[in-house]
């Protein structure tokens, strides 16, 4: 048992070492106000302090092809770049941090525009299945537009609060989306990037009573290989060569974060699981029984002194 909980110990080492080594560099710096299309003349602010844990990023831009430092003095271009009057032919394009000339973070792409509408959509990827908001904004005031949304010039949908959310959204995948308000104009596209989540575990969605069954299950796209590590709280509780994990009577003890990892694959997000107390249904029935009783008791007692 030690021979085998130290090889899991240094199989999960290496899969957070193997991780890690994926994931370098693949933050990215944030946009503030939250999204890739702007107006021309709005103020915007990328910022990279923080990413990794580090500090002393320096803004970097390519506009039209020519890349340099976001701020104008290079010796003093570390920190977050604001953008006031943003144009759209000087601000237009990628942002990324860089650092030392070594460590660089994922791209984020910006857009300025002229016209008189936007697409407010996610700067960073999201994860396929999250729940995805998509706004089309004008600078007209008025609350009667229709808005009609695209995604690769398809139309996904129809609003008239200019406002689209659902988690399909995140299901149509990779592509270029824009919106269009009637008698307006239309956004130009943006790219919107979903990530598909390499192991995923199924859970009940809905609170379970105490005593029931229940079977998680850990599943992934990448190989054929089930065996999986089920974790609650943080806490391993057990290894599965089926990727399912059966609870067969929960109780409250069984409440709480669940997770698994698939050696060489990935873990999963974290599923919480919640469990309903089963109350006695006997009790209400046992009281209904005992009024009933004394109350035939106390006509019968009124008969006979009658």
């Amino acid at each position: 048992m030690e021979v085998t909980a130290l090889l899991r110990s240094l199989l999960l080492l290496l899969l957070v070492t193997f991780s890690c080594s994926q994931t370098h560099g693949t933050d990215f710096p944030q946009v503030d106000p939250d999204r890739q299309q702007h107006f021309e003349g709005d103020t915007l602010t990328v910022s990279c302090e923080g990413l990794n844990g580090l500090m002393g990023w320096r803004v970097m831009k390519r506009i039209k092809g020519n890349a340099g430092p976001c701020a104008a003095n290079w010796e003093t271009s570390t920190g977050s770049c604001t953008v006031e009057g943003a144009a759209a032919e000087y601000d237009s394009g990628e942002y990324w941090c860089e650092m030392g000339g070594q460590q660089r973070s994922n791209t984020v792409n910006v857009t300025v525009t002229g016209g008189s509408v936007v697409l407010e959509s996610p700067v960073h990827p999201v994860m396929q299945g999250d729940n995805v908001t998509l706004s089309c904004m004008t600078k007209q005031m008025s609350s009667s537009f229709i808005t009609e949304f695209y995604k690769d010039g398809f139309s996904i949908g129809r609003s008239l609060t200019g406002i689209i959310s659902s988690q399909n959204l995140s299901r149509f995948g990779d592509g270029f989306y824009k919106c269009s308000i009637s008698d307006v104009g239309e956004s130009p596209e943006s790219w919107l990037s979903v990530r598909v989540i390499p192991v995923v575990l199924e859970s009940p969605d809905l609170p379970v009573m105490e005593g029931e069954a229940v079977t998680l299950h850990c599943k992934n796209k990448v190989t054929a290989n089930v065996t999986a590590d089920f974790y609650k709280d943080g806490h391993f509780i057990g290894s599965s060569s089926t990727g399912n994990m059966s609870i067969h009577s929960v109780s409250k003890s069984h409440q709480g974060q669940y997770k698994c990892i698939i050696l060489g694959v990935g873990e999963s997000q974290e599923r919480w699981l919640s469990v309903r107390e089963n109350t006695p249904k006997e009790a209400p029935v046992l009281i209904y029984l005992l009024i009933k009783t004394v109350c035939t008791s106390l006509s019968a007692m009124l008969l006979l002194l009658l």
